[in-house]
């Protein structure tokens, strides 16, 4: 059954691999929720365990933990009294550059646990690198999201290649002091193609 929505879609099915349950108060209801990032959108997967049922889900949602909101609902008796039922929430509007945080209100059961995700948006530079300038420590982002080994080649104001940074994440750590004072240029390679350039300022 899938269910749509003006701004999300809702699907559900049944998912007969059980996980462990993320948090006490749920563990019971749900054998599993998570958060990841889909192209941008955020998408909530959880599954009822079998042989519980709740009446309504609402979906809500905060920036930066602030007050929630209420995006989502499904409406009408969820679960299955002799097997496990997925859902997938898929969040189309988030806000980009801050934490999103989303709980699940089970009817009869409260509110699940809350849990977060960052959705970044590169827009045409496809990195962004805080904070930029550099004084201490700063992070260098990029998309990564088959989590394949990026290197990152570093070059200095002259050309001189300097030491190459690698990561499988979508992110990478740089610190002020293997670096001296001015700007420095570098190309992000991700299966030998170049995936963005750019540049950084170190103070």
């Amino acid at each position: 059954m899938e269910v749509v929505l003006k701004k999300s879609i809702i699907s559900v099915g049944i998912f007969l691999a059980s996980m462990s349950a993320v948090h006490s108060q749920e563990k019971e209801i749900l054998d599993y929720i998570h958060l990841s990032n889909l192209k941008g959108d955020a998408v909530l997967d959880w599954q009822i365990s079998s042989g519980f049922t709740c009446y309504g889900i609402q979906i809500y949602r905060s920036v930066n933990n602030s007050a929630f909101i209420q995006i989502g609902e499904i409406k009408g008796v969820c679960g299955h009294s002799s097997h496990p039922i997925r859902y997938l929430f898929k969040d189309e509007n988030p806000v980009k550059n801050q934490t999103n945080n989303y709980r699940l209100s089970l009817g009869g059961y409260g509110n699940t646990e809350t849990i977060g995700l960052e959705i970044i948006n590169f827009e045409e530079k496809n990195y962004q690198i805080r904070p930029n300038p550099i004084i201490t420590n700063a992070q260098l982002l990029f998309s990564n999201e088959r989590g394949k080994e990026a290197t990152i080649k570093v070059f200095d104001a002259k050309g001189n290649s300097l030491s190459p940074l690698k990561t499988n994440l979508n992110f990478i750590d740089i610190n002020s002091v293997n670096y001296h004072s001015g700007i420095y240029f570098f190309n992000i390679v991700i299966d030998n193609k170049l995936v963005t350039a750019g540049k950084f300022v170190v103070q």
